[in-house]
C-alpha cells in the first residue's frame, strides 16, 4: 500500500498529552493521601481534598490518552499500512514494557515487599509473572497491544481494499449536531462492561495478568478516536465546547454522589448512566479547550510529548519510592504531596533528557524506538532549519573537497537530527 500524505500537526493534541502526562504523576502522588484510594503504599495521614483531586483526575485522564492514541493508529495505519505499522508500533510498546517491568517495577515490588508490606513476599516466578505483580502502571501498554493488534487486523481485512468508499460512507454518516451524540456513547460503555463482566462469569480470568474490565472498558473510547479519526465530520464535532456539556458533568458529578447511597432500581440505573458520562463529558471539554487555546507550535509542549512516553514509564517508581520516604516524616500533607510530585516529575525528565534521548541502547530500551539515521553535522547557514536526510547529503557532497569547500564559504554549523518514528 502507498504511502499516504501526512496529516498537518494537531499543535493541541501535543499539549494535551503532555498535560495528561504530568496529571499522572500528580494522580498517583495523590493517590498516597487519598482517603478512598487502594494504592500500593498509602500514608496514615489522609486529606480530603486530595482524594478529590484523585477522583477527578481518575475520571477523565486514561479515556483522553486511549481516544489520542486510537486516532493517530489509524492516522498511522493508513499512512504505512498494516505491516510497516506493526513493525513500528509493536517494538514502541512491546520493548519498553519488558524493560521497565524487569527494571523499575520488579525494584519496586522488591522495595514495596520489604519495606512495607505486611505480608512477606513468597511467590514463585510463575506467580508473579501470571498474577502480574510486574504490570503495575504498565496495564495501560498490555492494552495498546491488544487494541494495535485488532485495529491492524480488521484494517487488513476491510479497510485496505475499501478504504476510499469506507471513509466516504462514514463521513457522511447523519451524525448528531450540537453534542447530542454523548447522550449516546455512555450506552456502549455501559454494554461494554457488562460484556465484560459476562465473560468473566464464563471464563475465570483471575489470577491473570491481564484485566478484562480494563480491556472492554477503555477499549470503548480507543475505538472512538480510530473512528474519528476517520470521520473528520466526527473529530470536528468532538472538540467543540457546547455549555449544556460541562453543566451535565456537574449535574453528573454530583447525582452520583447522592445516587451511590440509594437502593431503588431506578436510582442505580441513573447512576449507572451518570459515571458513564463522566469520563465522556470530560474528555470532549478537554479537547475543546486544547483545541481552543492550545492549538499552535509550542516548543515547550513539544518537548514533553517526546517526553511523555518516558515519564508514564519512569514515574511511578519515583512516586513510590518517595511516598514511601515520606511516611516517616511528620510533615503537614500538601507538603510531601507537592514534593512526591515536583521530584518524581523532575527525576523522569532528567533520565528522559540525559539517558534516553542521548543514548541510541536507552532510546531503544525505554522508548522502542531506532534511529532511522544518525544524527548528522551538516554546515548550513544560520538561515536554514530543516531536517536533512542522509541520501540527499550524498547527493549535494559528492565528495569531501566538496564538503569542504561549501564549509569554507559557510562556516556556521548546525546539527540536524534525522527523522525518528514517534508514538
Amino acid at each position: 500500500m502507498s504511502i499516504q500524505p501526512k496529516l498537518p500537526r494537531l499543535y493541541y493534541l501535543d499539549a494535551m498529552r503532555s498535560v495528561l502526562m504530568m496529571l499522572g504523576v500528580v494522580l498517583h502522588a495523590a493517590a498516597i493521601y487519598a482517603v478512598s484510594a487502594d494504592w500500593v503504599i498509602s500514608d496514615p495521614v489522609k486529606n480530603n481534598t486530595l482524594n478529590w483531586i484523585w477522583r477527578l483526575i481518575a475520571q477523565f485522564r486514561m479515556p483522553c490518552f486511549f481516544i489520542i492514541s486510537g486516532f493517530f493508529c489509524y492516522v498511522t495505519l493508513q499512512r504505512y499500512g498494516t505491516k510497516k505499522f506493526l513493525n513500528i508500533r509493536l517494538p514502541r510498546i512491546i520493548i519498553p514494557l519488558i524493560t521497565t517491568a524487569l527494571l523499575f517495577n520488579s525494584l519496586q515490588n522488591f522495595i514495596v515487599f520489604h519495606l512495607y508490606s505486611e505480608i512477606p513476599f513468597q511467590l514463585s516466578l510463575s506467580q508473579y509473572l501470571m498474577d502480574g505483580y510486574w504490570v503495575s502502571h504498565l496495564w495501560f501498554l498490555n492494552c495498546l497491544v491488544i487494541y494495535f493488534l485488532i485495529a491492524a487486523t480488521g484494517y487488513y481485512l476491510i479497510a485496505k481494499h475499501t478504504l476510499y468508499l469506507y471513509e466516504k460512507i462514514t463521513n457522511k454518516l447523519p451524525w448528531v449536531r450540537g453534542g447530542a451524540y454523548l447522550l449516546i456513547v455512555p450506552l456502549g460503555t455501559i454494554s461494554l462492561n457488562m460484556l465484560s463482566y459476562r465473560i468473566d462469569s464464563i471464563i475465570d480470568t483471575s489470577g491473570f495478568f491481564l484485566n478484562i474490565h480494563e480491556i472492554f472498558y477503555f477499549g470503548g473510547f480507543f475505538f472512538f478516536g480510530y473512528l474519528m479519526a476517520f470521520n473528520r465530520n466526527l473529530f470536528n464535532e468532538f472538540s467543540l465546547f457546547y455549555l449544556w456539556v460541562p453543566v451535565a458533568v456537574i449535574m453528573a458529578f454530583i447525582g452520583g454522589i447522592y445516587l451511590e447511597e440509594q437502593n431503588d432500581i431506578f436510582s442505580k440505573i441513573l447512576n449507572r448512566y451518570s459515571l458513564a458520562f463522566l469520563p465522556w463529558g470530560f474528555a470532549v471539554m478537554c479537547f475543546a479547550f486544547f483545541r481552543k487555546f492550545f492549538d499552535k507550535p509550542s516548543k515547550g509542549f513539544n518537548y514533553l510529548a517526546d517526553a511523555s512516553y518516558s515519564i508514564y514509564l519512569f514515574h511511578h517508581f519515583f512516586v513510590v519510592i518517595f511516598g514511601l520516604i515520606f511516611l516517616v516524616v511528620d510533615w503537614h500533607t500538601y507538603v510531601k504531596f507537592s514534593l512526591v510530585v515536583v521530584l518524581s516529575m523532575s527525576l523522569s525528565l532528567l533520565l528522559h533528557h540525559y539517558v534516553v534521548s542521548r543514548f541510541t541502547l536507552m532510546s531503544w530500551l525505554f522508548n522502542g524506538k531506532s534511529l532511522k539515521y544518525k544524527n548528522l553535522k551538516v554546515i548550513l547557514p544560520t538561515s536554514y532549519a530543516f531536517q536533512i536526510d542522509q541520501n540527499e547529503t550524498n547527493k549535494s557532497f559528492r565528495s569531501e573537497n566538496d564538503r569542504k569547500n561549501y564549509a569554507d564559504k559557510t562556516p556556521v554549523t548546525k546539527t540536524l537530527k534525522a527523522e525518528e518514528t514517534k508514538i
